[in-house]
């Protein structure tokens, strides 16, 4: 004796005023190959509680019931959003209105005098239904993944700054400090061998000098670590501090700010991405561009969702980033700019001609 085949199980909710009709639907798909359990509904309340209370692999509709016709039946299981099959079985339907009903968006309709296309429409149908589950959950486990990847990111760069800051802290303390005394001791030694050691003299200001270099190092070291101007200015004079400070002026780069609207209230975390970013900008202009003017833009402004964002803009004249090799040189500084911009929820866009320079386009909501 064979064995027989196991058949699929299925449980269906059919939306019929004739239990005749709905036995001999679930005939046909038994027929097919499956095992099937149904609940034959005839009016709106039924067909809402049923769908609110139970689960479902399947839901068969007849188009014309004398409360309930088959548009009604698809606007009620829409409402539920349950990514299963829904089929219409009418004897009355014609072509016209079936093209309506899957517009609608039913999944397939079937005429009852040709209930042996159901069962394949059926294992068709539920085959499609489940890949769009797998879609599903792997866009939403892709999407949680990108949200982890950016709370980690996020992490990352508040560690970073505190280490910054407290670097920062230690260079000013102690070696602020200890540089300070050298060049104290060193204008002293040179105050008193000014006039019968010329030679213990010449070696006092050799070291005044290289302190007072070594000094001036370690205060710009101190600055790129934690910009005090965010702490004591404000985002848009930091900002304007933060291009004083670059090397544009001494290459001949008129640099300009254009400021529009209130961005001295974002916040820390903001503040700092974008000072940052600035930051990054300038350097990577100073080194590759070769340009003579650069602009740096930062407004405020709602969109037409009426979300409060802060838009930036850094742009330049200069080659532009005509070769693979100049990109490549380029992409770790860009890499961090996009990394800080996405930590925040925000968009980078780059873009590049060669001969006309760079554009550097951030937005980061305000929320």
């Amino acid at each position: 004796m064979k064995g027989q085949t196991s058949k699929q199980r299925l449980r269906i909710l059919i939306v019929e005023d004739s239990e005749d009709d709905a036995m001999l639907i679930a005939h046909s798909l038994y027929r097919s190959g499956f095992e099937t359990g149904y609940v034959r509904v005839d009016s709106e309340e039924e067909l809402q509680q049923a769908l609110a209370n139970e689960r479902w692999d399947l839901v068969i509709s007849d188009y014309s019931l004398p409360g309930l016709d088959g548009f009604a039946a698809l606007e009620i299981f829409k409402q539920f959003d349950l990514d299963i099959p829904f089929i219409v079985v009418s004897g009355t339907i014609g072509e016209e209105t079936a093209a309506k009903v899957m517009r609608a968006g039913a999944h397939d309709y079937i005429m009852k005098f040709g209930l042996a296309r159901l069962g394949p429409a059926v294992e068709r149908e539920l085959q499609e239904a489940l890949g769009r589950r797998a879609r599903r959950r792997a866009e939403q486990n892709e999407a949680e993944l990108f949200r982890q990847n950016r709370l980690l990111v996020q992490q990352l760069i508040n560690v970073q700054e505190k280490e910054y800051r407290e670097l920062a802290r230690e260079l000013h303390d102690e070696l602020g400090q200890c540089m300070t005394a050298i060049k104290t001791d060193a204008a002293l030694m040179c105050q008193y061998s000014i006039e019968d050691k010329p030679e213990l003299h010449k070696l006092a200001e050799s070291i005044l000098d290289i302190s007072r270099h070594t000094y001036g190092v370690v205060h710009d070291m101190m600055k790129r670590l934690r910009p005090t101007a965010l702490d004591d200015l404000g985002l848009s004079d930091a900002i304007q501090v933060c291009i004083n400070n670059s090397k544009l002026q001494k290459l001949g780069i008129e640099c300009t700010l254009d400021i529009n609207g209130k961005v001295d209230d974002f916040g820390e975390a903001i503040n700092i991405t974008i000072y940052r970013i600035v930051q990054e900008g300038l350097t990577n202009i100073a080194k590759y561009a070769k340009a003579g003017n650069v602009l740096v833009s930062l407004n405020r402004m709602n969109d037409v969702a009426d979300q409060d964002r802060v838009f930036m803009e850094i742009r330049d004249d200069g080659i532009g980033m005509d070769t693979e090799q100049r990109l490549s040189e380029r992409k770790f500084g860009l890499a961090g700019m996009r990394e800080r911009t996405q930590a925040m929820g925000g968009k980078f866009l780059l873009s590049s001609t060669p001969g006309q320079g760079v554009r550097i386009y951030v937005t980061i909501p305000l929320v």
